[in-house]
């Protein structure tokens, strides 16, 4: 079971603190505008696994917590939407 945090700071930027059941760790700060890859840390989930995107904007749920980025991909130039725990830095 992973267990993950959401922080927003600013309307900008997201922080997600994300922890494995085996301890291992990662945390990230998607900012719009800036380019990541999606890489879910559950083998099974294939749907946008290592596609390169632009962060757009979030999707908030109702209590107004970001849940989702908004994204354009970069290889088709269309928009999406991607779990904030899926989230990796493209170098």
């Amino acid at each position: 079971m992973n267990l993950f945090s959401i922080l927003q700071n600013n309307p900008t930027y997201v922080t997600v603190n994300l922890q494995r059941h085996n301890g291992a760790k990662r945390s990230i700060k998607v900012m719009i505008g800036n380019s990541y890859i999606c890489e879910p840390l559950n083998k099974n989930k294939l749907k946008h696994r290592d596609r390169k995107f632009v962060v757009s904007g979030f999707r908030y749920s109702k209590s107004k917590e970001p849940y989702q980025a908004k994204v354009i991909f970069r290889d088709t130039g269309k928009n999406g939407y991607v779990d904030l725990e899926d989230i990796v830095e493209f170098e």
